[in-house]
């Protein structure tokens, strides 16, 4: 039997209806790490799923976690202090980090001073988990990890990874994890990522839903994230974990049949897809 498949970066906040993709989720077995993005968003998201977040540290699989975020698009500096609060009470961070493209509200120099905030925060307790925005600023947050400790302290995990190949290698000789989209296992470069990123340290992901026209304006005006309006359902969510899914099984599936003694028999033997479900449910109850 297929394992389930599990979205490791989503927004469930943006959906219409976030409960029913829980609840549909749950009857299909999958885990979800819900990311926020700004305070009051993780605020909202604790009020629309409160009677649904796995609280346990170690739960049963099918599991939802919920991130506190300070995504770098919509995050106010004026909102630190509360993102820090939220830290301190939360085991899992998302989405955060930065980004050196058009779209972050904060110069560069700004964001990586805000962003080692947080991570120094985050470094203050063993065992939480990080989910990682780093469009355009992969060796800068790779440096701001390892100076904060957060590195040492969390679990890593870049979202939809887009930078360099030798930053690439970088994180993961550093022991970081990665979750891979549609979006991501849909382009050439994005699948020579996947062949080169170890299958024990990769999430599937979807970053549902898409964002909707109109709601990132241009800078420096990104106070607002998306209103929580978007039509999206756990069979949108469900294609798009397919879609990504199918990518690693055959890029993965055609690199370990190609070198069979180079990888560990939990890898040689099994399903590239069960291997992921497993990845999912360590990283959810930090036993990685």
């Amino acid at each position: 039997m297929t394992a389930p498949l599990d979205d490791l970066h989503c927004h469930l906040d943006f959906v219409r209806d976030p409960a029913a993709i829980v609840r549909n989720a749950r009857a299909a077995g999958s885990s979800l790490f819900a990311n926020t993005v700004t305070p009051a968003g993780y605020e909202r998201a604790q009020a629309l799923l409160a009677d649904l977040v796995s609280s346990e540290p170690i739960a049963k699989a099918p599991i939802l976690r919920l991130g506190c975020g300070f995504h770098p698009w919509y995050a106010s500096p004026d909102a630190l202090d509360d993102a820090l609060e939220q830290i301190d009470t939360c085991a899992f961070v998302g989405e955060v980090g930065m980004d050196f493209g058009t779209r972050g509200i904060c110069a560069p120099a700004e964001q990586v001073r805000l962003f080692s905030v947080l991570m120094r925060r985050v470094a203050r307790s063993e065992g939480r988990v990080v989910s990682i925005h780093s469009v355009g600023a992969v060796r800068e947050t790779l440096d701001v990890l390892e100076e904060t400790g957060a590195l040492a302290r969390a679990t890593c995990v870049f979202h939809w990874f887009s930078g360099p190949s030798d930053q690439l290698k970088r994180a993961i000789d550093a022991g970081c994890w990665f979750s891979v989209g549609p979006l991501m296992a849909a382009s050439r470069r994005g699948r020579a990522y996947i062949q080169a990123i170890p299958l024990d340290r990769m999430l599937l992901e979807t970053d549902a839903p898409p964002t909707p026209a109109g709601t990132v304006p241009a800078r420096p005006d990104r106070r607002t994230a998306p209103a929580p309006d978007v039509d999206y359902t756990f069979a949108d969510l469900s294609r798009g974990l397919a879609r990504a899914c199918a990518v690693v099984r055959e890029v993965k599936g055609a690199q370990i049949a190609a070198h069979p003694n180079r990888y560990p028999r939990r890898l040689r033997d099994a399903d590239p897809a069960d291997i992921l479900h497993e990845n999912a449910v360590a990283v959810l109850c930090g036993r990685v």
